[in-house]
């Protein structure tokens, strides 16, 4: 807890007696002798003593053991803050932000990116309550001192990093609220409100590999409403400062009409401090430049006088700035060394019975109608293993074929759903690759992604069951169907033959130094130009990811340049989409799925194919995963954008994959 805030607390105490901060109607509570006891123990005040009406008044003396005690004791907080944010005294004290037009993430953001900050009111205690009503009127008491809390400015220095504090203090946010029944709010406060930027950095890393899960997520399901966002906005500063404002500003300008108090506030604010690195992460994120977005939603002298902050258009350049190249090296240096465990929703079901569900299946698609409702709660949570005994088990029991049964009761996107989830994974990823080369044209994307994204093992296992299913190589169908560089790129990654060890720092300098050669932005460039072409899709398709995080990482350390944007400036056409989808899922393959999911639901229509053949090839393997960057990145759920996107059946089905609200 803030200190200084405590004592001005503790200070007004000592006008009050216990019997007035007791609240009123039917959540009136009297504390009783035990009640007393037991609260003033806790609080280490158990020497205090009382009248008989319990309005024991403080002396002057009381108040630095009034201070110690409150931040000792969250249920002495609760208890006392409660009534006492109805004293024109406690709004004195607050020292919060006057004006209504503060935003919740604005107050955020001077939390988490400096050390010392403060706030100040003159105007009336009416004037300021009225002024606190509206956008933080949901806030509970004990939530208005965590804005009191981590706006008193008394965050660590980044240098003040305690190993075995992180530990602990993943523990107390563990069991404050996950653990918890009801939330410790004030834990949350407390240690996001005073632990240094890098301390806390460490304490969300050993979050996740403790509880399998991100702060964020925690956050979400712990907290609600205004202070829930409050503590998103201050883990996102935490996180990465630049990354935080270059949301806030895209935010600010996307879609209808502006929100020119966010922009101009940001604008104002960082333009001397970060804005090269806020410029540098928007056009990474967002692919387009600030000053793009900016010259195309703000017009006149308005527009002028924000492009000069801005202070450049990054899109031309297609460069990382000195002090943004830095960052990006480091984040490649901690790509190389990050354990992300991946995880599906679709698990093994318990007590599973594959004689019990063949029998309810063969009901729910007996006589007239079809239970729906049966065929997707049984095949959604099964995991493929299971299925395929189910189907096993539905052939000895009523000599029938389960694929063909369901294909004849139900149809359209919600049959291709249900036959996919049917189907070994090796089979399904081979019948998406023969859709997407037969018939008029090639669906080239669907080839990319899953080329692209497979592993060696599920490479190999696509390639027995194309030609098991379709009597020809994978090859072959590859070879007849594409052409040029895109198809020697598609048959060097179909033979599944990439290197899995790990990286040789001599040679990823050399293939950094292909890759600069090849993208025409070395010094002095060597060899032919076909050489090089055949080195770099070599590098690309052959080298481990491991290898290949060291060699973008050396890319941008030799060069100044991002490898991705890089590939996008100067190539282009197929070859350049299926580097890009390899390049990408180096860096994040959740990430990368979870963008591709996002743009089969964006704007007007569905590409359900897209969405069906990922949500079914991800469901055991990273889908978790994917989901959560999915609300990282668009401040949305998977499960809220399935829910606007599709409908009946098909997004039953869809919601049950995958598996739960973020």
């Amino acid at each position: 807890m803030a200190f200084n805030v405590l004592r001005s607390l503790a200070e007004h105490l000592a006008s009050f007696p216990f019997y007035r901060w007791e609240n009123r109607g039917p959540e009136r509570q009297f504390l009783n002798e035990r009640s007393q006891s037991k609260l003033l123990a806790e609080a280490g005040l158990e020497s205090m003593s009382f009248d008989a009406q319990g309005s024991k008044r403080l002396q002057s003396g009381d108040q630095e053991l009034w201070a110690s005690a409150l931040t000792r004791s969250a249920s002495l907080r609760s208890w006392l803050l409660g009534p006492m944010s109805r004293s024109t005294s406690w709004w004195q004290h607050t020292k919060m932000p006057t004006s209504e037009t503060w935003r919740l993430t604005s107050l955020a953001t001077p939390l988490a990116t400096s050390r010392r900050c403060s706030w100040s009111c003159s105007s009336s205690e009416d004037k300021r309550k009225s002024q606190w009503a509206g956008p933080y009127d949901s806030l509970s008491p004990s939530r208005c001192f965590g804005f009191d809390e981590v706006a008193a400015g008394t965050r660590e220095a980044d240098d003040v990093v305690s190993e075995d504090l992180v530990q602990q203090d993943v523990q107390d946010l563990y069991e404050a609220g996950e653990l918890k029944w009801g939330t410790d709010e004030a834990q949350f406060i407390y240690i996001l409100g005073n632990r240094s930027k890098q301390h806390l950095r460490l304490v969300f890393d050993e979050y996740l590999k403790t509880t399998g899960k991100p702060i964020e997520a925690s956050i979400r399901g712990e907290l609600s409403g205004d202070f829930e966002k409050l503590m998103l906005a201050v883990v996102k500063c935490i996180r990465s400062t630049p990354e935080y404002f270059a949301e806030r500003l895209f935010k600010a300008m996307k879609g209808l009409g502006t929100r020119d108090n966010t922009l101009i506030r940001i604008m104002v604010s960082r333009s001397e401090l970060d804005m090269l690195d806020i410029r540098e992460i928007f056009r990474t994120k967002y692919e387009k430049s600030l000053y793009s977005m900016i010259k195309n939603d703000t017009s006149g002298e308005y527009k002028r006088a924000l492009l000069k902050l801005c202070g450049g258009d990054d899109d031309a350049a297609g460069q990382f700035f000195p002090e943004a190249a830095q960052v990006a090296y480091q984040m490649w240096e901690l790509s190389a060394v990050a354990r992300v465990e991946l995880k599906g929703t679709v698990r093994p079901a318990d007590n599973f019975n594959p004689d019990a569900d063949a029998k309810a299946l063969r009901k729910a698609m007996k006589g007239l109608g079809t239970d729906e409702d049966t065929i997707i709660d049984i095949i959604t949570h099964r995991s493929n293993a299971q299925r395929q005994q189910i189907r096993q088990t539905f052939k000895s029991h009523f000599g029938r074929d389960l694929m063909a049964d369901l294909k004849s009761e139900i149809s359209g996107d919600l049959a291709r759903l249900i036959l996919g989830l049917m189907m070994p994974p090796a089979h399904y990823d081979a019948k998406q690759l023969k859709k997407a080369m037969e018939g008029a044209g090639t669906d080239e994307k669907a080839l990319i992604e899953i080329l692209a994204t497979r592993t060696n093992a599920e490479i190999r296992a696509i390639c027995e069951a194309y030609k098991e299913d379709y009597h020809k190589s994978l090859e072959d169908a590859l070879s007849s169907d594409t052409s040029g560089h895109f198809k020697r790129i598609l048959v060097s990654l179909a033979t599944g033959n990439r290197e899995e060890g790990g990286e040789d720092r001599d040679q990823a300098r050399e293939d950094a130094q292909v890759a600069a050669e090849i993208l025409e932005i070395a010094d002095t460039p060597s060899g032919d130009k076909t050489s090089l072409e055949t080195r770099f899709m070599t590098i690309l398709c052959t080298r481990s990811y491991q290898h290949l995080r060291r060699v973008f990482q050396e890319f941008v350390k030799m060069t100044n340049y991002d490898v991705e944007h890089t590939i996008k400036k100067e190539m282009s056409g197929d070859v350049r989409d299926v580097f890009v989808a390899i390049v990408q899922s180096v860096k994040n393959k959740p990430l990368f799925f979870a963008d591709k999911l996002y743009k089969s639901m964006k704007g007007a229509g569905t590409d359900e194919k897209t969405l069906t053949r990922i949500m079914i090839s991800r469901s055991e393997i990273d889908l978790l995963n994917i989901r959560r960057e999915f609300i990282e990145k668009y401040d949305k759920s998977l499960h809220q954008a399935i829910e606007g996107d599709t409908s009946g059946d098909f997004l039953k089905a869809l919601l049950a994959i995958c598996g739960g609200e973020d």
